[in-house]
């Protein structure tokens, strides 16, 4: 830790980031705590620390007097073995874990191997949503998911709205250290199949595993202190190379900036019903939020669409010079431009554009009609919402 840090970190609320996990762990209560502990003792509490190397945290208290105690040496007995807890549980099928604490995905991970499912992780609920449709796309469905509550970018109940939205009934169960009366009823309400609460009690997710997954050879689903050694790897979930989408067009990397398609070209028609496909088009989208740009990529590549991302309004201005659009989809907030001016210089270099506002907040109607604007979408959008829009 810094030497300027050192004298708050005392204080209730206080807390120093972790520089090499990016991360704040709690609400900055323990250190408080334990100082006013060693204060009622009639101690004090002190630390020396060296940036990147460590910190020795020392305390002294008062214990009375002590002559007349008998003084015995401390002896640190061999710990005893945890005793193993087994379970029967043979079954297989995919799992899909999501949870922003990479500790907790491991975890969970290593409770869920036991059985003989393929495990998959997600950090937050755009990539959980990303997931599981790739893997529809990819005819590998999901046979369970383990969604947190409690997530950034997108928490658990908005994503399994949005996996609801997208046709997928798969089963998920809220993970939730939240124990209010009538939580459970509540996340069953809002769509999930079960919950299941954190810490992980692995007796009942052997349970809800043996009721969602299909059976498989038998195995022993053993304690987890047993085997924290053996915790597996985590890996997000890729499709199998071998594997033929369902649809021409898919996303073959969803990190990149413009998606390309598949090299089938869309027919002109459905062979089934010889009515005319979508048309393919290509579409600009401006969004300074790299997880909402990154869902709106996979969301308008599995509606066929070319989609190419721009973060701000000048790199956006730059590649309209250049290249040809249908349709733009953008946001009014952005850290370089007022959404409307840009839209109208946009406008101006795209005239033949169709142009759609994407934002949190509502659209002014009387800008739009002055510029040209010809819808606006609120977040959270869906699929559904820009097949409206776009086609």
């Amino acid at each position: 830790m810094a030497p300027d840090k050192l004298k708050n970190i005392f204080q209730p609320f206080e807390q120093i980031e972790d520089v090499m996990r990016a991360n704040h762990g709690g609400a900055g209560l323990g250190l408080a705590i334990c100082n006013e502990l060693v204060s009622k003792l009639g101690g004090d509490i002190a630390v020396t620390s060296r940036l990147g190397e460590g910190s020795t945290f020392t305390f002294d208290i008062n214990p009375g007097e002590l002559s007349s105690q008998p003084l015995v040496d401390l002896q640190l007995g061999q710990i005893q073995p945890v005793e193993s807890s087994s379970i029967d549980l043979c079954v297989t099928g995919r799992v899909l874990i999501v949870d922003d604490l990479r500790e907790i995905r491991r975890l969970t991970g290593h409770l869920v191997s036991q059985s003989q499912a393929d495990i998959s992780y997600a950090e937050n609920g755009v990539k959980a949503l990303e997931a599981v449709l790739e893997a529809d796309e990819h005819n590998q469905p999901f046979d369970l998911v383990l969604m947190d509550i409690h997530m950034p970018v997108m928490n658990g109940i908005e994503a399994l709205h949005a996996i609801r939205r997208h046709g997928q009934d798969i089963p998920v169960i809220a993970v939730t250290a939240a124990s209010r009366k009538g939580l459970r009823e509540s996340l069953i309400r809002e769509g999930f199949n079960d919950v299941i609460g954190k810490p992980i009690d692995r007796f009942a997710l052997a349970n809800l595993l043996s009721q969602y997954l299909p059976p498989g050879n038998y195995v022993t689903f053993t304690n987890v202190e047993s085997q924290v050694a053996d915790m597996p790897m985590e890996k997000p979930y890729a499709p199998e190379e071998n594997k033929t989408p369902k649809s021409n067009l898919y996303l073959e990397n969803i990190g990149e900036t413009t998606v390309q398609s598949s090299d089938n070209k869309p027919n002109d028609t459905h062979p089934e019903n010889g009515e005319a496909a979508p048309k393919h088009k290509r579409i600009l989208v401006i969004e300074d939020d790299e997880d909402a740009a990154e869902l709106l990529q996979l969301f308008l590549t599995h509606l066929g669409h070319a989609v190419t991302t721009e973060y701000c309004g000048a790199d956006a201005l730059n590649t309209a010079e250049g290249q040809n659009f249908d349709h733009i989809l953008m946001d009014l907030t952005l850290p370089d431009y007022n959404g409307y001016d840009l839209a109208a210089e946009l406008k101006q270099k795209l005239p033949d554009a169709v142009l759609t506002i994407v934002s949190g907040h509502e659209a002014d109607t009387d800008a739009m009609s002055s510029i040209g604007i010809d819808s606006a979408l609120l977040k959270p959008v869906s699929k559904d919402d820009l097949a409206s829009v776009v086609g």
